[in-house]
């Protein structure tokens, strides 16, 4: 039983942007964890409009692929 308890304790502990961005493009993973961390276990389009506001402070390659996309202006 105790040891149950240890490993949901852990599992507790595991970054959240870790668990939660593995479907995003891998471009974009190192901008969610920096700017949208609050937001990575939640809606796919919070994390998108978070992006979105942040593309000034975005990776290039980040930015590059939501231009591509069509989710910031060229």
């Amino acid at each position: 039983m105790l040891r149950k308890s240890w490993i949901a304790t852990i599992s507790l502990l595991v970054p959240v942007a870790a668990v939660a961005q593995t479907h995003w493009p891998k471009e974009c993973r190192p901008d969610i964890a920096r700017h949208c961390r609050a937001l990575a276990k939640g809606d796919d389009r919070l994390i998108l409009r978070c992006l979105m506001d942040k593309d000034d402070e975005l990776r290039r390659a980040c930015h590059k692929l939501l231009r591509s996309y069509g989710h910031l202006p060229k």
